[in-house]
């Protein structure tokens, strides 16, 4: 995912994570990137290891226009109403790419998961195509798109990780939905 958007240039790019959570992805990130993550919760926030952290709603940024390289978001659009507003204000901030991660609704488990637990039912709608259509609704640039995963990686034992391989490269069955989009440049349609 990282080889797709870094330049050849070594300069430190900067990202923002759009509902870093507890951070999963910031901690790892700011190894990497001038990170920042912001999430609605204060909850979560205050459990980010990565200091560079605020509260802030996913539909109304305070962030300057193109004021990150890269804008990433893992499962989040799925708990909102309006992800398109959400989409809308990652590509404002954006000086190029957006990330997007979200849970896989033809994976069977997710399906279920989805079902059982209420909070998560917004993920029955986000498959592949889905994802990819709120990026176009946006006028974004679909660079990367697949499905991908099995267990969170460091949770997953040794012994399924050859099966989890196979689920991988299998699109109906991965776990989650990988969407690298970007801004349009003017003579681009």
């Amino acid at each position: 995912m990282i080889k797709i958007v870094r330049p050849k240039k070594k300069a430190k790019m900067s990202l923002l994570d759009v509902g870093c959570g507890n951070g999963f992805f910031t901690k790892p990130f700011s190894r990497i990137f001038k990170t920042k993550g912001v999430d609605f919760s204060k909850r979560m926030v205050s459990l980010n290891p990565v200091k560079n952290c605020e509260v802030q709603d996913a539909n109304n940024l305070k962030e300057k226009d193109n004021s990150y390289d890269i804008v990433f978001c893992s499962n989040l659009l799925h708990h909102l109403d309006s992800p398109e507003k959400a989409i809308k204000e990652m590509k404002r901030v954006s000086k190029k790419h957006i990330i997007l991660s979200e849970p896989n609704r033809n994976n069977p488990f997710m399906f279920l998961f989805s079902l059982i637990r209420k909070e998560e039912r917004g993920a029955l709608k986000f498959s592949l195509g889905y994802l990819k259509k709120l990026c176009r609704s946006q006028n974004l640039k679909i660079v990367y798109g697949r499905t991908m995963g099995s267990i969170v990686p460091n949770k997953t034992p040794k012994w399924l990780l050859p099966f989890m391989k196979l689920v991988d490269n299998t699109p109906v069955l991965g776990f989650y939905i990988l969407v690298i989009a970007q801004k349009k440049k003017r003579n681009d349609r």
